[in-house]
């Protein structure tokens, strides 16, 4: 069935953590990152602030496959907003899709949806790069951009990023921020596990951590 179109007003690892050098992170949220999740993928991030006019934005979005399992993926013409997985729950997502952006209007663009998500999981030869529209405090923003300085097949510690993030003694703190990652698999805070090597909790769950982790090692 088409959605409505509306307006709103410890499982163990083989996976150890790496050693993980602390990367000099772009001076500028609007600079270019490059294989995030592939050779040929580069991302740039721009930052989210309501305008001032209230303007009103729309956001088009689509429940795609995906090799993990169902997505819904949103995005407007500034970028990339949301990709969470929803393997039973497509309604519950996109609630939280609306909460979050209550000044949007959500229009259901199936067609569109599926073409992005194949330049985002099925990546071609040629560089292509997408941009990610990123809603959150600056601490969060910081903990994501500092996830998108990891490879492909490495993973890190949850002490690690924090290093990474020029917040060391923030662990808790990180946490909750990978929590709060509204663009999963792009901003991978799959790749970050416990120091004893177990996988830690992740939102799309256990098991889809574990395939997406296995997946990624065999791209090096």
């Amino acid at each position: 069935m088409k959605p409505a179109t509306h307006k709103n007003a410890a499982d163990n690892s083989d996976n150890r953590p790496k050693s993980a050098k602390n990367p000099i992170l772009p001076p500028n949220p609007s600079d270019e990152i490059h294989n995030p999740v592939g050779a040929n993928l580069g991302i740039i991030i721009e930052t989210y602030t309501r305008p001032a006019n209230r303007e009103i934005l729309h956001l088009n979005y689509g429940i795609v496959t995906t090799p993990f399992g169902n997505a819904l993926l949103s995005w407007c013409n500034r970028g990339i907003c949301s990709l969470t997985f929803c393997d039973t729950e497509p309604d519950k997502q996109l609630q939280k899709l609306s909460l979050k952006w209550p000044a949007a209007t959500l229009n259901y663009k199936p067609e569109p949806a599926a073409k992005l998500a194949e330049k985002i999981f099925q990546p071609t030869r040629t560089n292509s790069t997408l941009v990610l529209l990123l809603q959150g405090t600056d601490f969060q923003i910081n903990i994501w951009r500092a996830l998108l300085h990891t490879q492909t097949g490495q993973t890190i510690s949850y002490s690690q990023l924090a290093q990474m993030a020029g917040a060391p003694k923030a662990q808790r703190a990180v946490g909750s921020a990978m929590a709060a990652n509204p663009i999963v698999y792009l901003v991978p805070c799959h790749r970050v596990i416990k120091k004893n090597g177990a996988l830690g909790n992740y939102g799309g769950g256990i098991r889809r951590k574990r395939n997406i982790l296995e997946w990624e090692s065999k791209q090096r």
